[in-house]
């Protein structure tokens, strides 16, 4: 496009920003778009060529439409990850369809443990005969299973149902979808929930073979330990250190600013303050 002598790329939307008319050969920038991950502090960029055609992804590519370069719009570890996932647009593409029957998968077996979770549960609790210290252990780390798997799968199945309504165009347009990963607070309290249950799980496997162990070589120490140690260490403890973390994560992510939900928030060092016990538990475990 030619505007008092001077070759313009023209006016577009890319489908998140509207980009005005702009002289050959420049680089314009916009804040990022309110996103997920995405800092709207930073700017987003597109190259507008000497041809008067916007630049593509990749070199020599260009095209009245044109391709924006949001990454800086993400922190480093997701850059990192948008390179490897989008070097080809084919491979890309085959990466989601894998990811995305890889998540079917997981509802699917999250769904059919749930079920014998729950027939667990009510076995332990019909039969007097099996109400005793040992089925007291499996009891509490099914219950901290059960909560794992209930948030894992209200989350999982939200995603997937948001998701298939982004590929129905027709549903979508102007239309937000509001889903957990998009509803502040709701959203937060899911992956603490998720992160509280599955600290409550490692501590009474660990619990468990404490137990056993107690049992198989020391009868006297396995009668000193009241069962109310054992709750407050499969449930108590790993409330502090959850809350410690959660504390600890909603003052990062409320500095960096970011309009999400902690997407990523297992790539931060802050992670080490719930992960850090749990791989303790399993070395201590190991050495019973």
């Amino acid at each position: 496009m030619r505007e008092t002598g001077t070759l313009y790329c023209n006016a577009t939307f890319d489908t998140y920003l509207c980009w005005p008319p702009t002289p050959a050969g420049e680089v314009v920038s916009q804040n990022c778009p309110p996103a997920r991950l995405s800092d709207t502090s930073r700017l987003a960029y597109r190259r507008c060529g000497d041809d008067g055609l916007w630049l593509g992804r990749r070199p020599n590519e260009s095209s009245t439409i044109g391709w924006t370069n949001y990454t800086p719009c993400f922190p480093p570890e997701v850059q990192t990850l948008f390179v490897k996932v989008y070097d080809d647009e084919k491979e890309a593409q085959l990466k989601f369809e894998i990811a995305q029957r890889t998540r079917y998968m997981e509802i699917a077996g999250f769904s059919i443990s749930m079920i014998a979770l729950i027939i667990s549960l009510i076995i332990f609790s019909y039969y007097r005969s099996l109400r005793n210290n040992r089925t007291r252990i499996h009891k509490s780390l099914f219950c901290a299973m059960v909560v794992q798997v209930v948030i894992r799968l209200t989350v999982y199945i939200d995603q997937a149902f948001i998701r298939s309504r982004l590929g129905d165009h027709s549903t979508y347009d102007n239309v937000t979808l509001r889903g957990i990963d998009n509803m502040p607070y709701l959203c937060e309290s899911s992956y603490v929930l998720l992160e509280y249950a599955i600290t409550v799980m490692f501590m009474w496997m660990f619990i468990e073979g404490l137990y056993l162990h107690n049992v198989v070589t020391a009868n006297a120490l396995r009668e000193r330990i009241s069962y109310l140690v054992y709750y407050a260490v499969g449930w108590g403890l790993p409330f502090v250190v959850t809350v410690i973390w959660a504390t600890m994560t909603a003052l990062h992510y409320k500095r960096e600013r970011f309009k999400t939900c902690w997407y990523g928030y297992n790539f931060s060092p802050l992670y080490w303050i719930v992960q850090g016990p749990r791989l303790a538990v399993i070395l201590v475990s190991k050495h019973l």
